[in-house]
């Protein structure tokens, strides 16, 4: 019975070695960022559209830090006024929780199990922890950093900026009234 029992475990190990992973999926709208200004104001915002000047967002929090209404969510800002624009979203730190379950405890279960069958269970454990060892320092030291963009907003930084706003082809004066209005402002205003 004991060597079912281990042929189970061993089995169940080698099954979820490779069960963790990312995924990321696209969404519609803009993707939020925390920009900070030179000022050293900083604000939370979803990315709408960007041109060789200014940067078009909705205000998410901080508004009461940039001085602007409450009501006041469609705004642009000058580049030559921002120091940093770090996007959000795209670490992905969710994989440790699976990584414990389906990596970290299996081989510590079939030590245990070994165990009680013979003396071999360090080198059983040891074996078996090997996945767990590559994944976890894989996953830790590598994966997707939070893209970031800071002062100097040469062409090539606003053309790979252009990847995360919602409108990546820009919006005309006529677009951004419309928008405005859609979140019940009476039109938009570049901060300064």
């Amino acid at each position: 019975m004991k060597d079912i029992s281990i042929l189970v475990l061993m089995v169940f190990q080698i099954c979820l070695t490779g069960c963790t992973g990312q995924m990321f999926v696209l969404k519609p709208e803009g993707d939020r960022a925390i920009i900070s200004t030179k000022d050293g104001i900083d604000f939370t915002a979803e990315l709408l559209a960007v041109n060789e000047d200014v940067l078009y967002v909705n205000i998410i929090s901080g508004n009461h830090t940039l001085g602007i209404a409450h009501d006041e969510i469609l705004i642009g800002f000058e580049l030559d006024n921002i120091r940093d624009i770090r996007i959000q979203g795209y670490r992905n730190n969710q994989w440790v929780a699976p990584w414990v379950v389906f990596q970290v405890i299996p081989p510590i279960l079939l030590g245990i199990a070994a165990s009680m069958e013979t003396a071999d269970a360090v080198a059983v454990w040891a074996v078996f922890s090997i996945p767990a060892l590559i994944s976890g320092t894989t996953l830790g030291f590598g994966g997707t950093k939070n893209p970031a963009f800071s002062n100097d907003f040469t062409p090539y930084k606003i053309s790979e900026l252009k990847k995360y706003v919602r409108y990546p082809m820009g919006l005309n004066e006529g677009q951004l009234n419309i928008i405005a209005e859609s979140h019940g402002q009476s039109g938009y205003r570049v901060h300064q």
